[in-house]
């Protein structure tokens, strides 16, 4: 381990000096004072007085610091864009169906037949009740109910109200807004 060994103030006769000379003397040491107190701040040192006449002034070498390597940023990653979600399907009920419809307040049912054309949610086609036929217009919805808008060939309306209760099977109301019944149909 090096040592170094400065040594004590010395001592001087003052009348040999000026006092410029004097204050030049004193900040030097103060200045090399203040060098060796940095130096041993910064190195990590520790001092002793020998016999009050000497100062040793041992220097202890402090291990170097390796610098750690910092992490090395990683890439965030790119949101990826979500599915829009689709709409249910809508159920195709495009067909030929036969069954009957009820009139309320009467007994008994008459016989009817419906063609039933679709475009997506649009339906067109005919209705024969009886002996009376309709041309129809509608639309059905994602949950397959659907309204179709009758205009009989004789004059007349009539709307059915209905949904897809089964494979192949159509049901539900109609109303003339004088008369109203049920109707129950099936695929053939």
């Amino acid at each position: 381990m090096p040592t170094c060994h400065l040594p004590a103030r010395q001592s001087f006769d003052r009348g040999k000096f000026m006092k410029e000379d004097i204050r030049r003397y004193r900040s030097l040491v103060v200045a090399g004072s203040l060098l060796l107190l940095s130096m041993c701040i910064l190195s990590g040192c520790s001092s002793t007085a020998v016999n009050g006449a000497a100062q040793v002034v041992t220097v202890t070498p402090q291990p170097t610091v390796t610098p750690q390597p910092t992490a090395t940023p990683q890439p965030t990653a790119t949101p990826q864009p979500t599915a829009t979600p689709q709409p249910p399907a809508i159920p195709n009920i495009s067909g030929t169906y036969q069954g009957s419809f009820t009139i309320n307040g009467q007994s008994g049912s008459g016989p009817m037949q419906i063609q039933i054309s679709q475009s997506g949610s649009v339906l067109s086609g005919t209705t024969t009740e009886g002996n009376s036929t309709a041309n129809d217009s509608g639309t059905i919805n994602s949950g397959g109910k659907f309204t179709i808008n009758e205009n009989f060939s004789g004059g007349g309306s009539a709307t059915l109200y209905g949904s897809l209760v089964g494979s192949g099977h159509l049901s539900g109301t109609w109303s003339n807004g004088s008369t109203s019944g049920n109707w129950d149909v099936t695929l053939v």
